[in-house]
């Protein structure tokens, strides 16, 4: 038996079953939509692809940011005493990423694979 179909004889009784009937329907749809877009977002998670261009990119945002912050550095800094020490630093930096990138293209080139990656263990 379907009691939504059955009305009020009242009329303003009737009014009231069918706005509160209305925002429950509005809340389980908004309650849908939001659990929908959750269990997409997993799903889009979970089924994107992981391959060697996702951490290449990573990989090419690092280099970036570095690159972003030694030129704010280099435009910020004028002081001489600090400069040499902090430069030091980014040279080591540089030459770590530099190290990242020849062993990034060796292993693009089937030169190293992972096992053979022991010597390159400190970065």
């Amino acid at each position: 038996m379907q009691w939504k179909r059955y009305a009020y004889v009242d009329k303003t009784r009737e009014k009231k079953r069918l706005e509160e009937l209305s925002s429950r329907n509005m809340a389980n749809v908004e309650v849908k939509r939001k659990a929908d877009s959750t269990r997409r977002l997993g799903q889009k998670k979970k089924n994107s692809a992981w391959s060697e261009k996702v951490i290449a990119k990573e990989e090419r945002d690092k280099r970036r940011e570095k690159k972003a912050m030694k030129r704010v550095w280099l435009k910020t800094n004028t002081g001489a005493s600090t400069q040499n020490v902090e430069q030091a630093n980014f040279d080591e930096e540089w030459e770590e990423l530099a190290k990242e990138e020849r062993l990034a293209k060796k292993r693009k080139k089937g030169l190293v694979t992972s096992e053979d990656d022991d010597g390159f263990a400190d970065l």
